[in-house]
């Protein structure tokens, strides 16, 4: 397992949402307490065009995707893209705003993955290294 934090970020057309500025800044807060990254991932048009407006919230890495198969309410295809890559490459949490999409997509990885949910997290943190 990696010690990178993952975010979802929403955006529109690669103008992230506010969501996604505060997600940055605290996957780079977890991330640096246990010497990981904090890595965006952004799909649909515009996705990679997000990397700018946050690398100054903390964004270290960005993983993202225009394929077509993206575009619109994309849920399906985006959980199956993250997944594939958590299985790949394995970060220690990944953290979705709490919207409507983001919650359709994180409860979609979560049973790709068998992995655990915890929604309406208003505050994580690092103890003795663990989150």
């Amino acid at each position: 397992m990696s010690s990178d934090i993952w975010f979802y970020i929403e955006h529109e057309g690669g103008s992230p949402r506010r969501s996604a500025h505060e997600l940055a800044g605290k996957a780079h807060q977890l991330a640096e307490a246990i010497e990981g990254r904090a890595v965006g991932l952004a799909f649909g048009s515009g996705a990679a065009a997000v990397a700018a407006p946050l690398s100054s919230h903390g964004l270290h890495h960005l993983l993202a995707s225009e394929e077509h198969r993206f575009a619109e309410y994309s849920v399906i295809p985006q959980a199956q893209m993250m997944a594939d890559l958590a299985r790949e490459r394995q970060p220690a949490a990944i953290l979705f705003p709490a919207t409507p999409l983001a919650r359709d997509i994180a409860a979609r990885l979560q049973a790709r993955l068998g992995a655990g949910l915890i929604s309406n997290v208003t505050e994580v943190g690092v103890v003795d290294g663990d989150l």
